[in-house]
């Protein structure tokens, strides 16, 4: 009964009812034997000590010398292999560990919880992989041995271990969505030799652990299950990394399997996450597809999200977003800078400063579902919408402002205050935190997953569609720009969690002519402010923005230096900074020559302009509230410059 009261008090009357079914279908499980989480567990023991044998096969081998090495690699790869059996729960029970020691990517990271800057050398899988692609025998050793010693260490936690039924699910849903941005894509895998193989690897594992739960389904999702993985398994039928079938994978297997196990979970009455957990969080279980609109939280991402009236909150917002009144002269808007018709940037390689002499430091980016981001600014100096929208309040070169006379400017408007007042009705107050939370609203409410690429995902027909997924193949697959431009979002939103944004060092040019170029000397985030984040590796690092309606967005990277798409994917191609000979040492962007031809350009440039998405976002308020000082009456809609 105290489990029962505990839900009643938390959540409404039929999510009590489903949790209580939950229990009684537990009691079922159980009474037929071991419940299908603890088959699902001790399999995942067995699995992961064979994995340390397979490591410490390695080991063995590594010990005997050189001559070995043809044996070497063909162990890694299995012991690769083995990993990718015990990935779905390992992820899912240690990520940060798996993350810096066990397969996070060949980079050096900052090590989180220390109150100082204290860098992670790069380690694991990915990194082993560069060094045995490169045949450095020393470091390959090295870097192996280190790995060896984080499983075994790992392996030492596994009495804590207690996997139940949702945990089950979601741990499968999470593989499905690192599956498609990771694996798939060749982010998982430097080298791109086992990509295939381990990607079909982790599709047998999911159906393996789904099939513990055929004997509990009704036929009919038992009978779908089978025939949706035949799918997925025909998919890895006579494929290479370059010619694999990205879209088709895509819409025939990951987004029915996507929402089939959703599907299963909830028709076995086992709780989701939103039953026993409080908070937000930033992928929304209860989203069936991973191109759904809904698929992020956008509440997740915001300080202010639930405070006051959302609609009248949001109007208010898009006032305040076209209203010159809040900075310091009147005549300058967020609208100035992020024009509805460019995609919410300006068209300018970098904006006209507020003295209107100079210009701001950076390109203006789009802000169409920016708000799925942990960093924003391309320095990734502020880590919300409300704290990005004071940095601009208060820069001299953009809004140069403060609360105090923004506040007592508004508070002259009599509409202003009603509407504050409708929007905040607990509040009733003109304030920082009502002004920032407004404007961070609107914001919000610039979010799309409904391009002409996410409607062909779902079924519908398009114009260009055959160019289109061609061009997705390529951006997914040999043009490896969904390493960084991760699916769903094309942005540095990394997957499966979408939690953090990434930054990537390219080696970005002064100047366009590549016989004048050298590097910008833009340090981005190594200068962002933060004591923490002013390591080397950072040098001339920038976030990595979205592809969705970079259409509209041009000119391109920070500072604005390259016209077109055409010369973005030319300076890729040739291996960015690289190819430039301009890159630093620390650049993230690999060297090699993407090699793509005419044809793979001109379909890759289709398929990110059917990411063009600005449906309902792009109107603007019909006018703005009077002021008290009638002189002001007169500024106009979004701004004067």
């Amino acid at each position: 009964m105290g489990f029962f009261m505990l839900f009643r008090i938390m959540k409404n009357t039929w999510i009590i009812l489903v949790a209580f079914v939950g229990i009684i279908n537990g009691h079922l499980f159980a009474q037929e034997g071991l419940k299908p989480s603890q088959i699902i567990q001790k399999n995942f023991v067995e699995e992961y000590d064979e994995l340390l044998k397979e490591a410490d096969q390695l080991q063995q081998l590594l010990e005997e010398g050189e001559e070995e090495w043809t044996a070497i690699e063909e162990q890694f790869f299995k012991c690769r292999i083995a990993y990718k059996r015990s990935e779905m729960f390992f992820e899912y029970l240690d990520r940060e560990f798996v993350k810096d020691h066990i397969n996070g990517a060949p980079l050096p990271k900052i090590e989180r919880k220390t109150p100082d800057l204290t860098v992670l050398d790069p380690s694991g899988f990915q990194t082993c992989e560069e060094a045995l692609v490169e045949e450095d025998l020393d470091g390959f050793k090295k870097l192996s041995e280190k790995l060896n010693m984080r499983l075994h260490e790992f392996r030492a936690t596994f009495g804590r271990i207690n996997l139940t039924e949702r945990m089950v699910f979601e741990a499968m849903r999470e593989e499905i969505i690192r599956l498609t941005a990771l694996g798939i894509t060749g982010f998982d895998t430097p080298s791109g030799i086992n990509t295939m193989a381990e990607c079909e690897t982790v599709m047998g594992k999911l159906k393996e652990v789904s099939g513990y739960y055929k004997s509990y389904m009704k036929a009919d999702l038992s009978a779908e299950v089978d025939q949706l993985f035949v799918k997925g398994e025909n998919y890895f039928a006579n494929i290479t990394f370059d010619n694999f079938d990205r879209f088709g994978f895509i819409t025939d297997f990951v987004n029915p399997s996507y929402k089939l196990i959703l599907d299963i979970q909830r028709s076995l009455f086992v709780e989701t996450r939103d039953l026993v957990f409080e908070t937000e969080f930033a992928v929304n279980y209860n989203a069936e597809s991973i191109f759904d609109t809904d698929f992020l939280n956008y509440r997740y991402f915001s300080a202010y999200s639930n405070s006051g009236n959302e609609d009248e909150r949001v109007q208010l917002g898009k006032i305040l977003f076209f209203d010159p009144i809040l900075s310091h002269n009147n005549e300058r808007a967020c609208a100035s800078c992020h024009d509805p018709s460019k995609g919410f940037a300006d068209g300018r390689a970098k904006s006209l400063a507020f003295d209107k002499e100079g210009f701001v430091d950076r390109n203006s980016p789009g802000l169409i579902n920016a708000v799925y981001n942990s960093r924003f600014f391309w320095d990734a100096r502020a880590t919300t919408p409300e704290e990005q929208i004071e940095h601009v309040l208060f820069n001299e070169k953009e809004f140069n402002t403060d609360y105090d006379e923004m506040i007592s400017k508004l508070k002259t408007s009599k509409e202003y205050v009603q509407r504050f007042n409708q929007a905040y009705p607990e509040i009733k107050e003109i304030s920082r935190y009502t002004i920032v939370a407004s404007i961070a609203s609107y914001i919000q409410s610039l979010r799309t997953f409904d391009s002409d690429f996410d409607k062909m995902v779902k079924g519908e027909e398009v114009k260009d569609a055959d160019e289109i997924k061609r061009g997705f193949n390529v951006f997914a697959g040999k043009g490896a720009c969904a390493t960084c431009h991760f699916i769903p979002t094309f942005a540095g939103n990394v997957p499966p969690l979408y939690e953090e944004t990434e930054t990537e060092v390219l080696g970005v040019p002064n100047v366009k002519d590549q016989s004048l170029a050298v590097l910008d000397e833009d340090k981005g985030r190594y200068s962002n402010g933060r004591p923490k984040e002013k390591a080397p590796f950072y040098k001339f690092s920038f976030k990595t923005p979205t592809i969705r309606n970079v259409e509209l967005t041009a000119p391109y990277m920070h500072n604005g230096v390259f016209n077109t798409l055409e010369e973005v994917v030319d300076f890729y191609n040739v291996g960015g900074g690289h190819g430039w000979e301009i890159a630093s040492e620390n650049t993230t962007l690999p060297s090699d020559s993407l090699n793509l031809t005419v044809g793979e350009i001109n379909d890759l440039i289709r398929f990110m302009n059917s990411l063009t998405d600005t449906t309902g976002m792009t109107s603007m308020p019909l006018y703005l509230p009077e002021m008290e000082d009638a002189s002001l009456n007169t500024r106009p809609i979004g701004g004067s410059y």
